[in-house]
């Protein structure tokens, strides 16, 4: 197994299921929070490096996860609540000058998912974790759809009208998405999807499908709820 580095973005609020000061990666899911349970899923692949990029409350994420067993940089993002997601990524450009893997901080998945891209090899631009099983997909409407061909992504976006699939929120990247990044801010967009997007247009796009494995993007108390349960039944 190559050794790479873990970039986890948890700047945002997370509005829809935000507790009044705390950001939305420490609800409880069982016994830990969603961003414990997700670092628990890298360790048992092999992942202990992490790079957390912080904005809103992020001395709570810092306190709360201090005394694990974890390598964790911390940057932040002073501009959280003004800039999407991408610039949350494109703020660590600076400590990942190697492939890693890019993370939600609001997304459980399986650790199934993380061998695939720890094992997955490109010499450029990124591959992006999909779902094809659409029809189990919880709201549909909200997710990013993506139109994959031949293991290429070649169009990504919530509003794309030809789709097969979904972006799960799970990347293997090059430094190249930086570049992506930097481009996509020149042309006046900080959305993480929108440099993917001008990825797919340049062919440097990829997919890793992992249609059957567990994801979910925890959004509300429902998508908490089926977290709850998935982990749950691991114990079973």
């Amino acid at each position: 197994m190559i050794k790479v580095k873990t970039l986890i973005i948890a700047a945002g609020r997370g509005k829809r299921l935000a507790m009044k000061k705390w950001p939305k990666s420490l609800i409880r899911v069982n016994e830990k929070t969603i961003i414990e349970t997700i670092l628990d899923a890298c360790n048992s692949v092999g992942l202990d490096e992490f790079v957390i990029v912080t904005g809103y409350e992020g001395e709570k994420i810092k306190e709360a996860l201090k005394n694990g067993k974890n390598k964790i940089k911390y940057i932040e993002n002073p501009n959280f609540s003004e800039k999407e997601n991408g610039y949350s990524v494109y703020c660590a450009k600076d400590v990942l000058k190697e492939n890693f893997l890019l993370l939600m901080s609001d997304h459980i998945v399986e650790p199934t998912i993380l061998e695939k891209m720890v094992n997955y090899e490109i010499a450029d631009g990124c591959a992006l974790c999909i779902d094809k099983d659409l029809e189990n997909i919880f709201d549909l409407d909200e997710a990013t759809k993506v139109y994959e061909q031949d293991k290429k992504i070649l169009d990504i976006g919530k509003k794309i009208k030809l789709y097969n699939a979904v972006d799960t929120g799970c990347f293997f990247c090059t430094p190249y998405i930086f570049e992506s990044l930097e481009q996509s801010m020149k042309n006046g967009t900080t959305k993480l999807s929108d440099a993917m997007k001008l990825m797919a247009s340049e062919g440097k796009l990829f997919s890793i499908d992992i249609t059957g494995n567990f994801w979910i993007d925890i959004d509300t108390e429902e998508d908490l709820q089926c977290a709850r349960n998935y982990l749950k039944s691991l114990k079973a």
